[in-house]
């Protein structure tokens, strides 16, 4: 099956955190942003015990309208640029395989890739810092399923990637700061349905 849908959105005073300095975060509104974007679903079993899904976002908005004045009194004027704080562009590919090794016994196996292109936490920052860069992580899991119970092990971040999630200032300090996503971690889960 496939699915494809476009959006366009018209904002109005849309609220902005803005980054102060001694003043911390403040809301102001942006006078006017507009954003566009596209989504596409798919998912096919090419083979009977194989099933594939994969989806892609694409997503742009920009400030219209937006000036304000800064802590210093300076005006700034962000019309024009991206609206920051997520990614432009998104993909996920999951493909799932199931075999029966016999009459108790499935074995399960799943594979994941998940890419974002680069984005901003702070939409007012464009200093190179603040920009979140692109990633592609790898998921997998392995396992046995016995009827209602099901035994995986697993792993995210196959590859250990490095990556930040948020970039940001400190509140008090006026500090740059950042937050890096998971590294390769491995697990295993039991489920039973009931």
């Amino acid at each position: 099956s496939l699915n494809i849908s476009a959006f366009f959105m018209d904002y109005k005073d849309m609220q902005v955190s803005v980054y102060r300095f001694n003043e911390g975060f403040r809301v102001m509104n942006a006078a006017s942003a507009s954003s566009h974007g596209l989504e596409v679903e798919m998912s096919w079993s090419p083979l009977v015990n194989l099933s594939v899904s994969a989806n892609y976002g694409y997503v742009l908005g920009k400030f219209d309208d937006y000036t304000y004045e800064d802590s210093l009194g300076v005006i700034i004027d962000h019309s024009g640029e991206k609206i920051g704080s997520s990614p432009k562009n998104s993909f996920n590919l999951l493909l799932d395989y199931k075999h029966e090794i016999n009459d108790n016994f499935d074995l399960v196996l799943g594979l994941e890739y998940e890419y974002r292109s680069s984005y901003r936490n702070l939409v007012t920052e464009t200093e190179a810092f603040y920009l979140n860069n692109s990633r592609g992580l790898t998921n997998l899991n392995v396992g046995l399923n016995h009827g209602k119970i099901e035994l995986v092990f697993w792993s995210k971040n196959v590859f250990d990637e490095k990556y930040t999630i948020l970039k940001t200032k400190d509140l008090a300090l006026g500090l740059k700061r950042e937050i890096w996503g998971a590294p390769r971690t491995l697990g295993c889960s039991l489920r039973y349905d009931l």
